[in-house]
This record gives C-alpha cells, sequence and structure tokens, in this order.
C-alpha cells in the first residue's frame, strides 16, 4: 500500500473523530446560551404571574399582531436586520430572540384571569375573550413548533404550561357584535369549505359535478325544494354570484353600526372583516386557476394542491394575520421608552373579595377554545334574560369604555398604581348586585 494510501486513511480517520468533537462542543455551548437566556426569561414570567401583572389591552393585542410582533422581535434582537437563516451563528441568535416570546403567555393569561376583577365596570366582551384564547394558542403552537428544530433541551414550554388556569370572569356583559362575529366565522367557514371541495376534487382526479346534474340525482329521492337546494349548494362549487351574495350581505351588516363606535369590540370586528376580505381576495384567485386546470399534469396539480393547502393554513390561523393597526402601537412606544408601564398589579385583597374559579378553556388545546367558541351565545344568553344579544348593535353602556386606551387610572385598589384600564371610581368591586357565577 502506497504512504500516500495510508496518509489519506489516516487523515480521513482522524476527520471522523474531530468533526463530532466539534459539532458536539457547539452543540454544549449552543445548550448553556440557551441555559442563561431561558433563566432570564423564567424569571421575568415568575414576575408577571407571582405579582399578577395586568398589561393594558390594547398593548398585548399590538404586541400579539403580525406588526407588533416584528418590533418585539427586533427590540429583542438589536441584529435582527442581520439575520440570515442559512447562516448557523445568524441563525442561533434567531433562535435566542425567539425564546423571548414565552414572555406573552402569562402576559395574556393574566388579562384573561384577572381583568374582570379590576374593572368590573367594564368587564371583557366575549369577543375579546376569544381573541386572547386564539392567539394564546397560537403562540404556543408557533413557539413549540419551531423549538423542535434545534437539538437542545428546552425548559421555557414546561414553566409556560405551569398555570393554575384560576380567574374570574363577570358573566353580566352583553356581546354587541354577536351576530355580526358569526356572520364573518360562517364567510371563513364558507371559504374553507370551498377550497376543501376543490381539494377533494383534485385529489380524486374527477371536475366538479354541475348543478344540473346534482337536481337530477336529488329529484329522485323527492326531497322538498328547500332540501335540495341545500343539499346541491354543499355538493357542488359555489358560483361567483353566490359568493357575492354571501358577502354583499356582511357589508351591509356592517355598515349598519354607528360610525362613532370606537370600542375595543368594535375594532376587533373590524379587524377580522378586513382580515376576511384579504383572503376573499386571495381565494378568488384559486377557482379560476381550477377552471383551467390539466388534472393528467401531475406538475400543475401538485402547485395547485399546494397553493390550496397554503390558503387553507392560512385561514385556520388567521388571527397571526390579523393587525390592530395604530391600535396600542403608541403604549407598545410608550412602555419601550419607559414613560408608561402599561400594567398594574392585581394584590390579594381582590382575590379574597372574588374567589377564583378554574377557567377550563386556558388549557391548551384547540379543541376547547373551538368549544368556547361555540358556547360562548349560550353561557352569555343563559345569565342574561332579556339580553340584546344576537342584534347587530346594542346600545350597552359597557361598550362605549372598551376602546382599548390607557385611562386615567385615579385611585387604584388592590395592587399598585398602573397605566391601563377605563377611569372609574376607586370603588372598583361595588357590584355585589351583578351576578358573578362562572360563565
Amino acid at each position: 500500500m502506497s504512504k500516500f494510501i495510508i496518509f489519506f486513511l489516516l487523515m480521513l480517520e482522524l476527520c471522523h473523530q474531530v468533526v463530532p468533537m466539534d459539532a458536539e462542543e457547539e452543540l454544549i455551548a449552543l445548550q448553556a446560551e440557551v441555559d442563561a437566556v431561558e433563566h432570564e426569561i423564567i424569571k421575568e414570567v415568575a414576575v408577571i404571574k407571582q405579582s399578577r401583572r395586568l398589561y393594558d389591552v390594547s398593548y398585548v393585542l399590538y404586541i400579539t399582531s403580525t406588526d407588533g410582533v416584528i418590533d418585539f422581535f427586533a427590540d429583542h434582537n438589536p441584529d435582527a436586520e442581520d439575520v440570515d437563516p442559512d447562516d448557523p451563528e445568524s441563525d442561533k441568535r434567531f433562535m435566542l430572540t425567539f425564546l423571548w416570546f414565552y414572555v406573552l403567555l402569562p402576559i395574556i393569561s393574566n388579562i384573561y384571569k384577572f381583568y374582570d376583577l379590576y374593572y368590573p365596570e367594564a368587564p371583557l366582551e366575549p369577543r375579546t375573550r376569544s381573541e386572547l384564547l386564539r392567539r394564546l394558542h397560537t403562540l404556543q403552537d408557533g413557539l413549540k413548533n419551531k423549538l423542535v428544530e434545534y437539538d437542545v433541551h428546552f425548559t421555557l414550554d414546561e414553566v409556560a404550561a405551569e398555570d393554575d388556569g384560576m380567574g374570574f370572569m363577570n358573566c353580566n356583559i352583553d356581546d354587541p357584535y354577536e351576530h355580526l362575529n358569526s356572520d364573518i366565522g360562517t364567510a371563513y367557514e364558507v371559504l374553507k369549505t370551498e377550497a376543501m371541495k376543490m381539494l377533494l376534487h383534485v385529489d380524486r382526479h374527477i371536475l366538479p359535478v354541475t348543478d344540473y346534474v346534482v337536481k337530477r340525482i336529488l329529484h329522485d329521492f323527492g326531497l322538498n325544494d328547500d332540501m335540495e337546494r341545500e343539499i346541491g349548494r354543499r355538493a357542488r362549487p359555489l358560483t361567483k354570484a353566490e359568493l357575492d351574495e354571501i358577502f354583499e350581505a356582511l357589508k351591509n351588516t356592517l355598515a349598519s353600526v354607528p360610525d362613532s363606535d370606537t370600542s375595543l369590540a368594535y375594532k376587533l370586528v373590524k379587524m377580522h372583516y378586513d382580515s376576511l376580505l384579504t383572503q376573499l381576495e386571495a381565494f378568488l384567485v384559486l377557482p379560476r386557476l381550477f377552471a383551467t386546470l390539466d388534472l393528467t399534469n401531475e406538475i400543475a396539480t401538485q402547485a395547485f394542491r399546494e397553493q390550496v393547502t397554503d390558503f387553507l393554513g392560512i385561514t385556520q390561523h388567521r388571527s397571526v394575520n390579523t393587525n390592530t393597526g395604530e391600535l396600542g402601537k403608541a403604549v407598545y412606544e410608550a412602555v419601550k421608552k419607559g414613560s408608561q408601564k402599561g400594567y398594574v398589579e392585581i394584590g390579594d385583597d381582590l382575590l379574597m373579595d372574588h374567589p377564583l374559579q378554574h377557567m377550563h378553556e386556558l388549557v391548551h388545546s384547540h379543541d376547547r377554545l373551538h368549544l368556547y367558541e361555540l358556547s360562548m351565545r349560550q353561557k352569555y344568553l343563559k345569565h342574561q334574560p332579556g339580553s340584546s344579544i344576537g342584534s347587530r348593535h346594542s346600545s350597552s353602556p359597557s361598550v362605549g369604555h372598551l376602546d382599548g386606551t390607557l385611562g386615567s387610572s385615579g385611585s387604584h385598589r388592590g395592587g399598585s398604581v398602573g397605566d391601563n384600564g377605563p377611569s372609574s371610581s376607586s370603588n372598583r368591586i361595588g357590584h355585589t348586585s351583578r351576578d358573578t357565577r362562572r360563565c
């Protein structure tokens, strides 16, 4: 055997020994950095939980919106603009900064649990609660899915899950936009269902049936006209005219809301309506592509399938793609500069006045969130005989207070004086006449 071959084999063996050692050393170093960052985050999370920090609602809605998340990330990573996903060092910095999003989980939970204790005169309305839950669970999923990409051990997910789920909810509150929220949710479901119909036809390699064929088949069953129409609508793709009718009715309903309404409840409804229109625009591309799709062309078919799947993914997690505009941005900037705290602390005396109850919906489960949203109307109707739930707009006086802005806090009971919440008299828990049972 030549000396060159012997030398080459020796070098190859050395490389096999050195490379794993270098990789192992890098992994140990990365784990040490992760542990150090987690230690700081765990301390921050502990303070938020133990002091029961109650942040301004508009502030939290902003930092959990698309624009706010970008600002939050950039503020915790001065080198964010230099992040390169293909560069290991840059990707490591990204991951270490990403961990700070765990701070947002107890911030959202605390609003859900303690807001009604501190602001009994203007408790959270159902739409805001549902939105907070959606963002909480979306963040939990996003963090978990991202961190599995790294070969290090994380403890933050376990720490974030350590929540007793105990809070207080005032059931005696009307949802002025329950009907409108329901209509928007229905429109989302229509788009999702229509996209799934196209996906089904593509996967089965069959063209959609026509309205004439559906009617001919259903006629043989002897169904009445209404049943034939409803089953037929579900069996075939909706026409452009039928979609236009649905969205025109929704537009007219939204137009019936007074322009003077500046409540947070309305801002959230408008935010989701604007997001829905964006989704509609993205959806309308799909039927046009589907109409000319050659199902024998595997490349084109696969590309279309991926486009529909992407649309369904965005529609499913629509809260991540909805922005609150300027809502809360001013508060975020003030908190960053230190001119405002953006939160108050809930004292033990408030807990003594109103025993906390278990909030099952805070458990990380999309099924629980779905069930919560489905039962929201029934729960509130149960505790409000004669309420105006289901109406398109309500003159409930509590709506005007929920404008998402920081008011003059005055004399606060149960914690340090903070910056958020509607102004009111100092007696914040003087509402014994209200029904305080768990919703």
